[in-house]
């Protein structure tokens, strides 16, 4: 089978070190804009979608994610003398639409926590953020790569970030099933009614009148 982007001899080129280092902070910056711009507009009909909308570009992304660790290294581009594999454009695809949790999640924490409960969720979410993304996730991966090696041999890492995926699949089912939590359903009605009484408070404006 080809080699991927991520059997690659080590130490790693410095053209794939920063094709990967670039791809990733510009996926993660448009995805975040974008997907708070338009979680917000989506939220307006629906609070729920604070919780609808991560989910959405969770399981989006895993095809992305999967195509990229997956993708033979063999094929590439050459721009201004830097090799950029094919892989990198769905990295970049992956990784905008990946990015879309995180505006959306951290408002969502605050509009269903309780006011008096608010920092307490934010701090508990990011212990777990840390504590098994960052912590535990890369972890997990290198067992399986491990285990992986005897089979697959210098594909095991890449099998192992592709099995991995199934933890964003899985997330992104219990952000869905998050929305239609009989809470979430609630807030989104109070929600409404707040904003319906703002309006209905409004000064309506008078009508100008014409000068004599």
């Amino acid at each position: 089978m080809p080699r991927s982007t991520w059997t690659r001899p080590y130490p790693a080129s410095s053209s794939l070190i920063l094709s990967i280092g670039v791809t990733g902070a510009i996926g993660g910056i448009v995805g975040a804009i974008i997907g708070g711009i338009l979680c917000d507009r989506l939220s307006q009909r629906d609070l729920r979608w604070q919780l609808w909308f991560p989910s959405l570009g969770a399981f989006a992304s895993a095809p992305f994610m999967f195509a990229f660790v997956l993708w033979p290294e063999s094929q590439a581009w050459s721009v201004g003398g830097i090799t950029i594999p094919v892989a990198m454009v769905f990295m970049l695809g992956g990784g905008i639409i990946a990015a879309f949790w995180i505006g959306p999640t951290y408002a969502a924490i605050q509009n269903l926590a309780p006011q008096h409960q608010r920092t307490q969720a934010s701090a508990l979410f990011l212990f777990m953020f840390n504590l098994l993304g960052l912590g535990l996730g890369p972890l997990v991966i290198g067992i399986l790569s491990d285990a992986f090696a005897p089979n697959f041999g210098t594909d095991s890492l890449r099998y192992a970030m592709a099995a991995g995926l199934i933890a964003v699949v899985l997330g992104s089912l219990a952000g869905y099933y998050g929305g239609r939590d009989e809470a979430a359903l609630q807030q989104t009605q109070r929600w409404q009614s707040l904003r319906a009484t703002r309006r209905a408070s409004r000064p309506s404006p008078t009508p100008a009148t014409a000068a004599p």
